[in-house]
Parts: structure tokens; C-alpha cells; sequence
């Protein structure tokens, strides 16, 4: 039978600046891969021969001995400090590419939460080194912290309402509410594109104002139509779920040899 598990595995393996990267699918005709760098090439050279052992037999890819591996994040490093996102990717694709402790369901999520940590931190110009107890605890409060949004959108002036965007050109416009809302309106049929061809959905600029898509405005009934209620406040169990991702990375970090 030909096809790709027919081929036989090689692996890669190429020279870094801080030692020898190896690479291999994480498992027989898998597009994910596994990558470590090493200290010496007689180590790579041994973790992808075990590697190959490994996948032909159909077992799982080996961990390699710590002390074969380079030990602190090169590309973690900017500047006087260690950079959150940076560490936060490393340690997100030991755990769920290189070592398969969840499923790609688990791996997005946490990938949302290290984006969301390392955005705050940088906003402040915050280094892992440089994040104080002070700064942890002003970072769990913003998380649970609810911000007003509008009462109502109305148009920009000078805005036409009759422009024919797509929703991302849509969002670019100030005003607009955020894509999510957007997406729950067409979802509900309360938006409808003007345009469907084979390239992207485009939609009446001004639709996107209305009272029943952006919310804001009050029904016959006298309720509040649905819109953007808060921004930014996440429910208790994601607020503590995005600590955990903090406090692993945290811990991660020192394990690097960051002194925090």
C-alpha cells in the first residue's frame, strides 16, 4: 500500500545558534510535529533514532533526558527581560504538542489565555522578572472586572451607510460592535449579507448599526434587546483557569532558569 505511511521516517535535524534542533511527527502521517534542541548532535542523533522506534511501533514519541536539552529560552529573552508570550508559547507546545497532555479543544484555550497575560503584561511594559505581587493581584482584578459598554451605536458622521465591508472591514469602522456580537447576529438571522458570492460575505454598513444587531435599544415589549453587555470580565472559573496558565508558566520559568 502506498501513501504516506508507507515512507519511510527520517526525521530532521538542522544547527541552531544555542545547539541542534530534531524534529518528528508527533505520530505516523501527522502534519504536528515534535521539535527539542539539543545540546549535541549525538544527542539529537539518539532521540530521533529512539523516535523513529517509537512511531513504527505505534507508541508515543519519548521525552528526552533533561540534561540533553538546551536549558534556558534564547527566545524568550528581549531586552532586560524575559517576555511572557515568548515562554508562555515554549512551555504551551512542550505540554500539548510535544507531550500530549490534552486535546487540541484544551491547547486553543490555553493559547487565548497566555494571549490575553502576555497583552496585559505588555501594555505595562511588564517582564516576567519585573511582575510584582502588586501587579499579579491588579491582573486578577481586571479579570473579573466589568467594564460599561455603550448604551447604544450610532453611525460615525460622514460614514455611508449604504458601503458594502466585509465584517472585518465592518469592525475597522469606529462604533461597530465587536465581531462575536456580529457573528451571533447573523447566526440568529437578525444580519444578512447583501452579497454571498464565492469570495467573503459583504454586508450594508449601516445594518450593522441597527438596534437589533448592535443592541442597545429597547423592543416593543420594553426590554433591553441583546448586545454587548460588559467587555473584558471573564466568568470565575476562566478568570482562576487563565491564573493557572500564569502560575504554570511561572513555574515553568524558573525551571528555565529565570529569576523571578
Amino acid at each position: 500500500m502506498s501513501g504516506r505511511r508507507g515512507r519511510p521516517l527520517t526525521g530532521s535535524k538542522k544547527r541552531a545558534a544555542t545547539g541542534w534542533v530534531a524534529s518528528l511527527p508527533t505520530r505516523r502521517g501527522s502534519r504536528t510535529r515534535s521539535s527539542w534542541t539539543f545540546v549535541t548532535e549525538k544527542a539529537a542523533d539518539a532521540w530521533l533514532s529512539q523516535g523513529i522506534a517509537a512511531l513504527n511501533a505505534g507508541d508515543p514519541l519519548p521525552v528526552p533526558d533533561f540534561g540533553d536539552l538546551v536549558q534556558v529560552s534564547r527566545v524568550a529573552r528581549a531586552g532586560a527581560g524575559t517576555q511572557f508570550r515568548a515562554l508562555g508559547k515554549e512551555w504551551k507546545h512542550e505540554r500539548y504538542i510535544e507531550i500530549g497532555t490534552a486535546g487540541p479543544g484544551r491547547e486553543t484555550t490555553v493559547d487565548g489565555h497566555v494571549r490575553r497575560i502576555a497583552d496585559w503584561m505588555e501594555e505595562r511594559g511588564l517582564t516576567m522578572e519585573t511582575m510584582t505581587r502588586q501587579h499579579v493581584k491588579a491582573f486578577q482584578a481586571d479579570l473579573t472586572r466589568s467594564k460599561p459598554a455603550a448604551e447604544s451605536f450610532a453611525l460615525p458622521d460622514g460614514v455611508d451607510p449604504d458601503r458594502l465591508v466585509t465584517l472585518d472591514e465592518g469592525i475597522a469602522v469606529e462604533g461597530t460592535p465587536s465581531k462575536s456580537t456580529l457573528k451571533r447576529r447573523i447566526k440568529s438571522g437578525a444580519l444578512a449579507a447583501v452579497e454571498t458570492g464565492s469570495g467573503a460575505h459583504r454586508y450594508r454598513l449601516g445594518d450593522l448599526f441597527l438596534p437589533g444587531v448592535a443592541g442597545g435599544a429597547r423592543a416593543q415589549d420594553g426590554s433591553l434587546r441583546r448586545g454587548p453587555r460588559n467587555s473584558g470580565a471573564l466568568v470565575q472559573e476562566v478568570a482562576a483557569d487563565v491564573m493557572w496558565v500564569f502560575n504554570t508558566v511561572c513555574d515553568f520559568a524558573e525551571d528555565m532558569g529565570v529569576e523571578i
